[in-house]
């Protein structure tokens, strides 16, 4: 038992630090090669925070475990609001004084409705995630365009690439790989151990450690009083999460759902995302802080209960 919690652990270890260097180091190629901070943003670091949902899913859905793998999702969107926003604005008041995040907090709502008609078919076929991934990408390229009438998208090149960078991907990706794959099979470890059924594994422990990426950049940028990173973050993660990593996993096996994920936790995270595009526009105080946390403790209750 002790190893096998030592396993997950590591395995978290290996997803959120390989997400790292997966990011860092590309995001420096594509600088090198004179492409924007913003297409950078909007595409490699938007995903980037989510390679570990998406390693995670897909490897529990290769595996058969498709609750792992919906429930790590609906279970990572409802930890980003209620822990990872819930646990920022206790630290420090979330000024939300931006008003850019307009269509990232529609995308976010937009995204889990979809969803949860979807799931309401009872299987998320491959075409479904094709219609999701679509979605991704026609957002996306809007973003770009948007931006495009007012700013350039490409700089003047300046560097060359490093093989430096060149290992930092391939290391980076391995270590999403090896991480999704320990993870994974320490929680169907524990799962089994201690009787809990893979739904609640996926919703919790696997949730939770893929939600760490989300939950240090939210943290730095309420610190750094940067509210529109913050939630942006937040409100980008969960959106992709949905349209990305379901869309990818279902593309490469069905995903038949569990009736309680769609009857019990599908609602709450539908009910978190109405919040946050409630609470958005004012500041985050922390009682609201307080009353996100104690959501998230009381739906952890319910889960066990």
């Amino acid at each position: 038992m002790i190893l096998t919690l030592i396993t997950l652990i590591i395995g978290f270890l290996f997803l959120v630090k390989g997400s790292d260097f997966l990011v860092d180091s590309s995001s420096e190629i594509a600088r090198k090669l004179g492409i924007s901070e913003f297409i950078i943003g909007v595409t490699i670091v938007a995903i980037g925070t989510s390679l570990p949902e998406l390693a995670s899913s897909m490897y529990a859905a290769f595996l058969g475990d498709t609750d792992i793998a919906v429930g790590n999702v609906v279970g990572s969107n409802i930890a980003n609001i209620a822990l990872v926003l819930g646990a920022s604005a206790l630290i420090m008041k979330i000024r939300t004084k931006e008003k850019i995040l307009t269509d990232d907090l529609v995308l976010l709502l937009g995204s889990a409705i979809i969803f949860t008609i979807i799931l309401m078919h009872g299987t998320v076929k491959n075409y479904f995630g094709v219609l999701l991934l679509i979605i991704y990408v026609a957002y996306t390229i809007k973003l770009i365009i948007d931006y495009r009438r007012n700013h350039r998208l490409l700089r003047p090149k300046k560097d060359k690439i490093k093989i430096k960078d060149i290992i930092l991907v391939i290391i980076g990706s391995l270590g999403v790989v090896i991480g999704a794959r320990l993870a994974i099979d320490s929680a169907i470890n524990i799962a089994t151990i201690f009787n809990i059924t893979n739904r609640i594994i996926g919703l919790t422990l696997v949730a939770l450690g893929t939600s760490l990426p989300e939950l240090a950049i939210s943290l730095n940028a309420t610190l750094k009083k940067k509210a529109a990173i913050a939630i942006g973050n937040i409100a980008g993660s969960n959106a992709f999460n949905i349209l990305g990593v379901i869309g990818l996993t279902s593309i490469i096996k069905d995903l038949p759902v569990n009736p309680l994920i769609l009857h019990f936790d599908v609602p709450i995270m539908l009910l978190l995302s109405f919040l946050l595009v409630f609470i958005w526009e004012k500041d985050i105080t922390r009682f609201e802080g307080l009353v996100l946390v104690s959501i998230y403790i009381a739906y952890l209750i319910m889960l066990f209960i």
